[in-house]
């Protein structure tokens, strides 16, 4: 049977023939069909399966939600020139394990229909389950997508967070480091008005202004912040995004449907929530310094799930210490003699100052990477609108691109698909993806065979308890099941990836 074409045959769903469908033959009509179709299409859309590596057979994947891979350092020495002397003196590569915890998204589908009287319409039925499977796609998509990018809690105010109990006190502690989408710049504690600027910084290590770059009208979201020794947190619905203050305001003006409990602090990090219900009351703060689990678990405060971000900008990478000169405990040699850059990133910045994008700026950048780490980035990550200067250049200098990997001409509406390009630049060629989740004004680069997606658990339906299908208990005729997908974004050392900052951008989405 083909997708989106109707319901299976009698031979596969055990023998219907007419009437009112039962669970079972509802469980296999999702399981044989819809769900091995729904992954296929999130193997396409999501851009990290197409342009990094899979890394999934490289992790061991321990209990509890944890896992490691193994990091080796090349060998040096083993190599002396000469007609004549000693064999050189083999050098010995050093090994170390590199260990995280991988989360697991949860993706629930709801639907609802008159079990009696209309559930032995095929359409109908049909047209439920696929509706439902759109829109768990859609939303699990999107935040894939989103966390590719997601921000760094490290380059947060330290002052507007508490980091939580004593497990996860210190600075190095996991929680809610990852899968930032904003960062409150200001609240009023009394209105429904909030002002949210970006996640990552610029060259001054002020966050960009583009805050409501991944957040649509009708998101729940949750702010994290603290009252004086207590913590806040507050799940809020958006009801509309402002991006014209992105100019005036340096972030996006957004309206809740309820006010702000309190007057969060300037840097509180806020992420994507999906609480159970659209309360006033979803807001916790106790009479100790924490909050408890059960208050922000319906949120991606604790995915501990990596992006770029992440990898450029963490104290500590997969459990190890950025590489710093002189300092002790890093991921190099000793700490009299500092890191050695194997553990970490190169970041070329203006302070902050904008500047137009040069050909000059970008293999600046490859050149430093090549020659200091020895990596050698084939792959540029642009906004679409840093992709309009990228294109100014080329038009300026007639410069020549494979155009037969470019999306010919205007489509109405929105192309799903991922824009790529092959260039040449002064030091080599490099496949550029365009992708309207990157932050604006700067260009990500990368070895992509160095990085990528470990799975530990395809998308595929969640059946420990016999079956797909469940009753709502709310209502008989409100069914729901859960999808669930696991794994983690690694790289092999932060040195794979750099960053250009400070880049102009004269079009941005408002």
């Amino acid at each position: 049977m083909a997708f989106g074409t109707g319901i299976p045959s009698p031979t596969v769903t055990g023998g219907y023939s007419g009437g009112a469908l039962s669970v079972s033959d509802l469980n296999e009509i999702l399981t044989k069909f819809y769900i091995p179709r729904m992954f296929e299409q999130i193997k396409v859309e999501n851009p990290g399966y197409n342009f990094f590596k899979d890394m999934t057979t490289l992790v061991n994947w321990g209990p509890g939600g944890t896992a490691t891979f193994p990091l080796r350092k090349r060998a040096r020495r083993a190599v002396v020139g000469g007609t004549a002397g000693r064999l050189p003196s083999g050098g010995a590569p050093s090994y170390s394990t590199a260990s995280f915890e991988y989360p697991i998204f949860r993706i629930l589908v709801n639907f609802m229909w008159d079990a009696q009287q209309r559930a032995g319409h095929e359409r109908y039925v049909k047209n439920l389950i696929d509706q439902s499977m759109t829109d768990a796609k859609t939303e699990f998509l999107r935040r894939q997508n989103i966390y590719l990018y997601g921000g760094s809690r490290d380059k947060l105010t330290e002052d507007a967070l508490k980091f939580g109990s004593a497990e996860h006190s210190s600075a190095d502690d996991a929680y809610g480091k990852t899968c930032m989408v904003g960062v409150l710049k200001e609240s009023s504690g009394s209105d429904t008005s909030i002002k949210v600027a970006h996640p990552w910084i610029d060259g001054a290590g002020t966050h960009k202004a583009q805050g409501g770059m991944w957040l649509q009208p009708g998101d729940f979201i949750m702010i994290v912040g603290k009252d004086g020794a207590k913590d806040d947190m507050q799940h809020i619905k958006i009801n509309s995004i402002d991006r014209s203050t992105y100019s005036s305001d340096g972030c996006a003006t957004v309206t809740l449907n309820t006010a702000c409990k309190r007057d969060f602090p300037s840097g509180s990090p806020i992420y994507l929530s999906s609480p159970a219900a659209e309360s006033s009351a979803l807001f916790s703060r106790d009479g100790a310094t924490t909050f408890e689990s059960a208050d922000w678990e319906l949120s991606d405060y604790a995915s501990e799930y990596f992006g770029m971000a992440n990898f450029l900008y963490d104290t500590k990478v997969f459990g190890k210490q950025r590489d710093t000169a002189g300092a002790a405990g890093t991921c190099g040699e000793t700490a009299a003699g500092g890191g050695d850059g194997y553990w970490d990133s190169k970041i070329k910045h203006n302070s902050g100052v904008k500047r137009a994008l040069s050909y000059e700026l970008i293999d600046e950048l490859l050149l430093e990477m090549n020659q200091q780490y020895f990596v050698k980035p084939n792959l540029a990550i642009m906004n679409p609108g840093m992709w309009h200067e990228f294109l100014s250049l080329a038009e300026a200098n007639h410069a020549f691109f494979n155009q037969k990997t470019v999306t010919p001409g205007h489509k109405p509406g929105t192309d799903p698909n991922y824009i790529t390009a092959n260039a040449t630049l002064g030091q080599g060629n490099i496949q550029i993806l365009v992708d309207h989740h990157a932050p604006h004004e700067q260009i990500i680069v990368c070895d992509k065979g160095e990085m990528g997606y470990a799975t530990a658990h395809a998308m595929g339906e969640a059946t420990e308890d016999g079956g797909f299908l469940r009753h709502s208990s709310s209502s008989y005729d409100d069914w729901h099941g859960w999808l669930r997908w696991a794994g983690q974004f690694i790289t092999y050392s932060p040195t794979s990836i750099g960053l250009l900052q400070d880049v102009t951008q004269d079009i941005v989405a408002l």
